[in-house]
């Protein structure tokens, strides 16, 4: 839970991520049932089309680094 809270964005006055809520709602009571699971990574030749400099992935590297989750 601590490296999803430094990583996820805060919850916003409307509501917070899915993911969040899969984490909190045990916690208050609920039971979750199922999941849908999607990747949000993609494969390397498809992120390769997708972002030819890589400045996604770059950019998502130095992220993780600021936040002290990876060391560069």
């Amino acid at each position: 839970m601590e490296i999803y809270d430094r990583v996820l964005p805060k919850p916003s006055k409307n509501g917070g991520t899915g993911l969040q809520l899969n984490f909190k709602l045990p916690d208050i009571g609920f039971e979750i049932i199922g999941n849908t699971p999607f990747s949000l990574l993609t494969d390397g030749h498809m992120m390769a089309f997708s972002d030819k400099d890589w400045v996604k992935l770059n950019g998502m590297g130095q992220m993780l680094v600021a936040k002290s989750i990876l060391t560069q």
